[in-house]
């Protein structure tokens, strides 16, 4: 994906949609990407995905860094995580929760400037 954006000469900000799901065993990949200047995460899962949310919540905090995650996932499971400013200190800074259909958006967004890069 870095060379992709560098061959490109894409510098405007990026989103990389992820799915909640599969968080737990993307540690490398994610710790690569989070390395990519003007970068961000859109978390997201639907209602009926099995996720490890003990597995979850470590990446967010610990790999992809809090303050460049944005979450887009049913209330259930964003309360488990816990991820507000009050629940946890490791977090730099709160980041936006958004409504699945503006995360939506912007996944649909970042695809599509992607696909004309092929």
């Amino acid at each position: 994906m870095r060379e992709a954006l560098e061959r490109h000469r894409v510098t405007q900000p990026v989103t990389f949609p992820v799915r909640a799901g599969i968080v737990a065993n993307s540690g490398t990949t994610l710790a690569n990407l989070s390395n990519i200047p003007n970068s961000t995460f859109t978390v997201w899962s639907a209602n009926n995905d099995t996720v490890n949310v003990t597995r979850l919540r470590e990446v967010i905090l610990d790999v992809m860094g809090r303050d460049r995650v944005f979450v887009d996932v049913p209330k259930s499971l964003s309360d488990q995580l816990q991820l507000s400013q009050n629940n946890t200190q490791r977090a730099a800074s709160s980041a936006t929760v958004f409504r699945p259909s503006i995360a939506t958006v912007l996944s649909a967004m970042v695809i599509t400037v992607l696909n004309k890069f092929k």
